[in-house]
This record gives structure tokens, sequence and C-alpha cells, in this order.
């Protein structure tokens, strides 16, 4: 999916700096320009002349933007965004770009949102400078969050990836170690613990997994793959917190860290159960449905029920709906099979993936 850029603009030049670079970015992005005063146009070729402020124009693109480009002083773009700033994880990327296109300054979000690579992509499209000010960047070191982002994980405890981003600045080196295959190598700054370290119970500084592991989160960066799919049944009309609470009972059994889901998957039967949407708002996942044909056809053995059959079509929806949300038989394995609970069903799968530890993010300059 195309990223979401909104560029504004305050003068004549930086309208057709403006205009020039979202036509440069309409391959990679979606993007719109809105000069002051004057019309929105969109990259798909629409336009809108909105009535609003630039305060009011940035208060709404915080919501519905993966990043906003003002062209124009860094000084206006502060004073614009600070009413609405609210958490690195959350806040758009935000980059300033002067109005001759000389200089792309990320100001917000550079490591999570994106706005270091951002202002990369702007430099290159305008062919600028990027200025680029996080200290892990500046010394071509490895960042957690970026990795983290690169790799569609959660960070689970934000004070210690501040701690090992520290330690890593000030050329300490900082164990790693991944329950999922990992392709590429890691940076010198980073040890990679084997499986024979893991047996000799030696902890790591950072640890991937999508597992639950107790006692520790205090003390190991949990780093979280959303890999894991559940697969859900339930009564018609059942309520949100007996999803919940069958999810987390099914965690808990199956040692499964409730961070890790991605995606809950039903039969398209329950397309329009409310409880099961708003457990997907809450859980942060997405929301899948399959038709009880689809359903029948993932092999395996599974916990049959003909009364299920006779209502579904399928004699087992949660376990085959966790295989088939999760990528199939060929992607993905099942984790956790059946429980049932306050009359709804649960299984788990999770798909395999690797870890890209060769990408590099960090040694962009």
């Amino acid at each position: 999916m195309k990223k979401k850029i909104a560029l504004i603009s305050f003068t004549g030049k930086g309208a057709e700096t403006a205009k020039h670079l979202a036509a440069v970015l309409e391959e990679t992005c979606c993007c719109s320009v809105y000069t002051l005063g004057k019309a929105s146009v969109h990259s798909e070729g629409s336009c809108e002349t909105p009535q609003e402020s630039a305060s009011q124009w940035t208060k709404k693109r915080f919501k519905d933007s993966d990043g906003l480009v003002f062209v124009g002083a860094v000084g206006i773009a502060v004073r614009l965004i600070a009413p609405y700033i609210k958490d690195k994880m959350e806040d758009p990327a935000v980059v300033s770009v002067d109005e001759q296109g000389k200089y792309a300054v990320p100001i917000l979000s550079g490591h999570m949102g994106g706005a270091n690579r951002l202002a990369r992509e702007i430099a290159k499209a305008l062919g600028a400078i990027a200025v680029i000010t996080t200290a892990t960047d500046l010394n071509r070191k490895f960042a957690v969050d970026v990795f983290a982002r690169e790799n569609g994980l959660v960070i689970g405890n934000r004070e210690l990836a501040k701690s090992i981003s520290a330690r890593i600045l000030n050329g300490e080196r900082v164990t790693i170690y991944s329950d999922l295959p990992v392709r590429g190598g890691f940076p010198p700054e980073l040890q990679q613990l084997s499986e024979e370290d893991r047996e000799k119970n030696i902890l790591p500084d950072i640890w991937i997994t999508e597992k639950r592991i107790d006692g520790h989160q205090n003390e190991i960066l949990f780093l979280i793959p959303r890999c894991v799919t559940l697969g859900m049944g339930c009564r018609k009309g059942a309520g949100k917190d007996a999803i919940l609470n069958t999810a987390e009972k099914l965690c808990l059994q199956a040692g499964i860290d409730k961070r890790s889901i991605g995606t809950i998957a039903s039969i398209d039967l329950k397309c329009e159960e409310e409880g099961l949407a708003e457990a997907a708002r809450e859980l942060n996942a997405g929301l899948v449905f399959f038709s009880a044909e689809k359903l029948a056809e993932v092999p395996g053995c599974f916990s049959e029920s003909e009364f299920v059959k006779k209502v579904t079509g399928v004699g087992n929806v949660c376990e085959r709906a966790a295989l088939l949300g999760a990528g199939g038989n060929k992607r993905a394995r099942l984790i956790a099979g059946k429980l049932s609970f306050e009359g709804v069903t649960a299984a788990a799968a999770v798909t395999e993936q690797w870890i890209e530890a060769g990408r590099k993010t960090w040694e962009e300059s």
C-alpha cells in the first residue's frame, strides 16, 4: 500500500517545489498538495479547496496521513505541529523542506514514523541535502526502533530500547537472540547468541520472540513479531469481553505473548459480529473472514464438531481459520489447538517469517 503524504506550502515558490516533489514521489506515495489559501491537488488528479486554516489542516493530516511535508521555514512547521504531537509510536513523519528545495529536515518521528527515510527520499528527488540529526544515524550504529519498524516488531519496553541505544552509542556490544530465523548479518555492535548459548541459560539483551516470557520484562528488550493469527468462533451476539477473555486464556495456556496477535480470523457467517470487530480493534489486529468452503479445504487433523458442521457447514472453524489466516499450511503452523470458553472457541497459528538483519537501514548515509 502506498504511503499517504500530505504537502503544504505557503508561497508561490514553495508551491512549485511542493508540486514538483509530489510529482516525483507519486510513484511510491499517494500525495496531496495544499498551498495556503489555494486548492489542494491530489496525485490521483482530484482537487479541493479547503476552508480550514493551516492549523486545522495540520490537525486533520496528523490523523489521516503517514507523513507531512512542510515546504517553508522549520519554525512554521514546529509551531503548526506542536499542539498535535502525542507519541513517537503514533505521530506521523514530519519533514520540513525549504522553498528552494535545498534541504530536507526531519523534525518528528525520525525513526518510528520514517521521517529520516522520507527526508532521504525527498533529498534524492530534489537533489537536496537531507539534514539527519539522530545520533545512531550520525554514528552509523544499529537503531533498535528502525530495526523494529523494518521488521514489523513491537517494542516491548521503550525505556529499555533507549538504554540499549545509549549503550551502543557508548561503544558497548549488545547481545541479541531470535526465535525466528535471521537473514543477513547483524552489525558488529551486536553479538547474536546461538541456541547453544540459550541452552546454557545465557540471556540476551534483545530477544525476538512471539512467546510469553515471564520474569525478565525489565531486563531483556523483547521485540515481538505480529505473526500470530487467532482463529475464533463464537455464539451469536458474543461480547467483546468474552472474546478477549478467551484470547487471553488461550495465550496464557499456550505461552503466547498477546502483543504478537496480528490477525483474528473466522468464518464469514460471523462477519457482522460486533464483538469480534471490537476485540480486533482493542488488540490492534486485522480481522479476516473465510467461507465454509475455503475452511473445509484446509488439510489437517482438527477437533471436529457435528453441531458446528450442521450450523456452519464445516466441523471446525477456529483451527482451520487460524491456519488459513496465517497463510495456509505451507506458511503457517498451529501452535495452540481449540479452546472453548464463555461461548467462544479459539486456536492460534503462527506465520513462518524471517527477520531481516541484512537490510542495515542504520548504515544509510
